[in-house]
């Protein structure tokens, strides 16, 4: 056989890649296909179909496995008889124990029976541990035509195939050159000047390992027997187009095309991608490819079976550049988190590993592009956002400025219950911290830029010193004591309206921290309504049966304190 390689092979390779591949094919570790569970009690199935090529030269036996159960193979072959009636005489051709779905073929030279008759029949069988298996029973009859009928022929659509014979009776007007006995299309064919040798180019629309058979039909049939003069076997083997991009994300999908490409995982089909071999997919994730091959560039290329095809142009991965990230924030505490836009880090993947000032940080992508990045428990200093890998790296052009909390402007404030004291310092806003009074519990800061301000809460009335803390984005908590002293003043109780009201009426009282306290009327605590810490309200109970003049007193820790005047219960 005579092919034309495609322009796309690099002749250079030759064979020696091409036996590289095949040892690496084979030694190439793939996740192993799902096979189906044989049916124990279906049949096996097989057919017998005619001669691919029956001439004075050749005949080419052809059968077809439909299904294989799980008995034990013993032998497969054919079966010929040579002439017609009780005269026949049985000869068997064997292929051995290994067997394939799918079209099996067998050339021999015709044996001196069969060119004495001109005629034969056979039948395809399967021989198992429980039993022997046969198709039917087909005829033939040789063709005058000598024709070196070809087996096992690989090419890809578009490639010529030649044929020598004896073709002097072959005219166009007489034969059409068909391939696919299933579906028959029509090709065209040329005879040269010597009628020894018939040359057709292979068609297209034919998937990678199809087995198509060439064969000369006669326009007008002159016998029923052997009107087809058989030419060559060929598989089909597909091949790969260049990518119609180079440049890839780590976790992106290549998705490949060409011509008469296989289903996927095609056995014999092999997309070459840097030093290995993948069974061809439509959609194979480079990451799943490349995660062992450290570098940042790839060979792309495809092995057919036959042709070892390597591209020009190696794919080549992305990678961020130093000014992508941008740190939208001035500083950040040790252990807490900083904003960030620019990078998306899953793109990346292949640099596992990211630090801050040395240690451990990571990056945390959001839908919307307001991203963070938690860095380390690190010594204050400004510090680039690394990612790094086994043969990448990246390193920020913008540095990432860390400082530990600082409180200024330590001084004495006084205030009642729910007064506000501010505490000056380099918080930052949306971060939350917390302060504690002396060892009387924590509570949240009101934080802005450069301040934070503090509710005193029900505490004993005294003078504390302030402690601001923070728990940073890994759990630890950070203490910061300060010189800061809060002198908390006990409430003050100074008035309260109406002076009158009845059962089921809301007193407002006037004073100064009366929110935190306990309000009580002649030995009934009233229920708070409302108010303000200063202002409070109170709801008389309408179960109150006594009348008359009446104390309210208000209750704080184990003090108490009353108003001077008196209120009248309705």
């Amino acid at each position: 056989m005579k092919s034309t390689p495609p322009s796309k092979v690099n002749k250079s390779q030759g064979k020696t890649l091409g036996l590289y591949f095949l040892i690496l094919m084979i030694c190439f570790s793939c996740k192993k296909s799902e096979q189906p569970t044989p049916v124990e009690n279906q049949p096996l199935k097989l057919e017998t179909i005619g001669v691919d090529a029956a001439n004075r030269k050749s005949i080419v036996f052809a059968g077809r496995v439909l299904y294989l159960n799980s008995e034990k193979i013993k032998d497969h072959g054919f079966v010929l008889k040579s002439g017609f009636g009780s005269s026949q005489e049985e000869k068997k051709y064997s292929l051995g124990t290994t067997i394939q779905m799918g079209k099996v073929l067998k050339k021999i030279e015709p044996p001196a029976e069969v060119l004495e008759t001109g005629r034969g029949e056979y039948r395809f069988y399967i021989e198992t541990d429980k039993s022997t298996y046969y198709g039917e029973t087909v005829k033939f009859q040789l063709s005058n035509v000598f024709i070196d009928y070809q087996t096992g022929l690989l090419a890809t659509a578009g490639e010529t195939i030649t044929v020598s014979g004896d073709f002097k009776d072959i005219k166009k007007e007489n034969y059409k050159l068909r391939c696919d006995y299933n579906s028959p299309i029509e090709i065209d064919y040329n005879i040269d000047a010597t009628n020894k040798k018939i040359t057709f180019t292979v068609p297209s629309g034919y998937r990678h390992g199809v087995d198509l058979s060439f064969y000369l039909s006669p326009i007008q049939s002159v016998t029923n027997l052997n009107s087809d003069i058989g030419l060559a076997s060929v598989s089909i083997l597909g091949t790969l187009t260049p990518p119609t991009q180079y440049n890839y994300n780590y976790n992106d999908y290549l998705r490949l095309s060409g011509v008469g490409l296989p289903p996927d995982r095609a056995s014999s089909f092999y997309v070459i991608i840097g030093d290995k071999l993948f069974p061809y997919y439509q959609e194979l994730l480079l990451s799943d490819m490349i995660y062992d091959q450290p570098k940042m560039a790839y060979r792309i290329g495809y092995y057919n079976g036959r042709d070892t095809v390597i591209f020009d142009k190696k794919i080549t991965l992305n990678t961020p550049k130093p000014t992508d990230l941008v740190i939208r924030r001035s500083f950040v505490h040790p252990g807490r988190s900083i904003p960030v836009t620019g990078i998306i880090p899953y793109n990346y993947s292949f640099m596992p590993t990211m630090s801050v000032g040395g240690k451990s940080a990571s990056y945390n992508a959001t839908w919307n592009g307001d991203d963070k990045i938690t860095i380390s428990d690190i010594p204050d200093g400004s510090y680039p956002f690394i990612m790094e890998g086994p043969f990448a790296r990246f390193e920020s052009k913008e540095k990432i400025v860390v400082k530990s909390l600082n409180i200024s402007g330590a001084s004495s404030s006084k205030g009642y219950y729910g007064a506000q004291i501010k505490i000056p310092g380099n918080f930052i806003a949306g971060d939350h911290y917390y302060a504690r009074l002396g060892d009387q519990g924590d509570e949240s800061l009101q934080v802005s830029n450069g301040s934070a301000t503090l509710d005193i809460p029900n505490i004993k009335p005294g003078k504390v010193k302030i402690t601001v803390m923070y728990n940073d984005d890994h759990g630890k908590q950070h203490v910061f004591p300060t010189e800061h002293q809060v002198e908390v003043l006990a409430p003050i109780f100074d008035d309260f309206y109406p002076k009158s009201a009845k059962p089921g009426d809301v007193i407002t009282l006037k004073g100064k921290g009366l929110g935190y306290c306990a309000i009580f009327m002649g030995g009934v605590r009233l229920i708070s309504v409302g108010g303000t810490i200063d202002q409070p309200q109170v709801f008389i109970p309408r179960d109150v049966f006594f009348k008359g003049k009446v104390r309210i007193s208000a209750q704080y820790k184990t003090d108490w304190i009353e108003c001077k005047e008196a209120f009248e219960l309705l």
